[in-house]
C-alpha cells in the first residue's frame, strides 16, 4: 500500500496530473475503503483511523497453487495469476463487493450484504468453469479453488508507521472466514458458508444449499453451522443432489442424534445415487469410526483443529 511520502507527492501535483494519479491510486486502494472511513481522499487519512461495521467477508484461493507455480517461470506465474484474478474480480464488483487485497493466489473481498456475497461466490464458481474450458482449449490443466464466506462485525482501518500506512481489516470475523476457507479441504467441497450468512438470506430456499456440519474451530468455544452451496455444480449433479436432499437431511439428523447405524444406511443410499458427491462418503467413514469407537459423550458437534 502507499505510504505517507507518496501521499505528499500526490498532493503537490497539478490538477490534471492529480486526476490521473487519483485514478491510478484507486487501482491499489479501493475507493470503497475511503467511503467506509468517510474520507474524501488519501490526504485526509491518518494512522489509526478505523470504523467498526458488520460485513460479509470472502476468502478464496487456488488449490495446489504451489505445485502449479513450480512448473512455471516467474513471468508465466504472473500471467496466470493476472488471467485468473481478472476473471474473478468482476463478479465481486457486480454484487457490490470490493477486493481488500490479493495475497498471491488468494482473494480477500468484502461485501456490505451477505446475500450479494453468496451470489458473487456462485457467479465466480460458474466463471471458473468457463475459465477452465479456456485453459483446456489452450492445453493447460484446469484449476480448482476453495471459498469461505462468513458475516460479522469487523474493523476497517489503517495500521503502520509514520512512513508507511496500510489499510486493512481485522477482527474475529476475518480470522473465522479464513479458517472456513481452509475447511473446504477437510470437507472436500469448493465452497462453505456459515450460518451467519445463511440467516441473512431473504429466501434461502431459492438457492441449492445444504447443511454440512456443526463445528468448533480451533481457538473458539461456540459452534458454527456450515452450509454448502451446489448452485454452480453441473446440472446433472445438481439434480442428483436435489433429488435426495430430504434423505440427506434425515441422515444428518440421525448422525447428530448419535444414531450412527441409521445414519450410515441413509448416507450409503445417497452415495450410491451420486458418486460425485464427496459428503456422503465422508460421513460413512465417520459413522464407521464412531460405531467402532462409541463416544462417551456425544454432542453431534465436530472439533476441527
Amino acid at each position: 500500500m502507499f505510504g505517507i511520502p507518496i501521499l505528499g507527492i500526490f498532493c503537490a501535483m497539478p490538477n490534471d496530473d492529480a486526476v490521473q494519479t487519483d485514478s491510478s491510486v484507486a487501482r491499489f486502494i479501493p475507493a470503497e475503503f475511503l467511503e467506509l472511513l468517510e474520507k474524501t481522499d488519501l490526504t485526509t487519512i491518518e494512522k489509526g483511523d478505523f470504523i467498526e461495521k458488520e460485513m460479509a467477508l470472502m476468502f478464496t484461493d487456488i488449490r495446489n497453487f504451489t505445485g502449479l507455480s513450480e512448473g512455471m517461470t516467474a513471468a508465466d506465474t504472473f500471467r496466470f495469476l493476472n488471467s485468473y484474478l481478472s476473471r474473478m474480480n468482476p463478479s465481486i464488483e457486480n454484487y457490490g463487493g470490493f477486493v481488500d487485497k490479493f495475497i498471491g493466489d488468494e482473494i480477500m473481498a468484502l461485501f456490505p450484504d451477505a446475500e450479494n456475497a453468496l451470489k458473487a461466490a456462485i457467479e465466480m464458481r460458474i466463471e471458473l468453469r468457463v475459465y477452465n474450458s479456456h485453459r483446456r482449449n489452450q492445453g493447460y490443466a484446469p484449476i480448482d479453488t476453495g471459498m469461505g464466506l462468513h458475516f460479522g462485525r469487523l474493523m476497517l482501518g489503517t495500521v503502520g508507521s509514520e512512513k508507511r500506512l496500510q489499510m486493512t481489516v481485522v477482527g474475529d470475523t476475518v480470522n473465522l472466514a479464513s479458517r472456513i476457507e481452509r475447511l473446504t479441504k477437510v470437507f472436500r467441497t469448493p465452497f462453505l458458508l456459515t450460518d451467519a450468512v445463511y440467516k441473512r438470506l431473504k429466501n434461502p430456499e431459492s438457492y441449492l444449499l445444504r447443511e454440512l456440519d456443526s463445528v468448533i474451530v480451533r481457538g473458539k468455544k461456540q459452534p458454527i453451522v456450515l452450509y454448502e452451496s451446489f448452485d454452480f455444480d453441473p446440472l446433472p449433479i445438481q439434480e442428483k443432489k436435489s433429488a435426495y436432499l430430504a434423505e440427506y437431511q434425515v441422515a444428518l439428523f440421525q448422525y447428530k442424534a448419535g444414531n450412527f447405524s441409521e445414519a450410515r444406511s441413509l448416507f450409503a443410499a445417497c452415495a450410491a445415487r451420486c458418486p460425485e458427491d464427496n459428503i456422503p462418503p465422508l460421513y460413512l467413514s465417520r459413522c464407521d469410526y464412531l460405531m467402532e469407537n462409541p463416544p462417551k459423550r456425544w454432542t453431534g458437534i465436530s472439533r476441527i483443529k
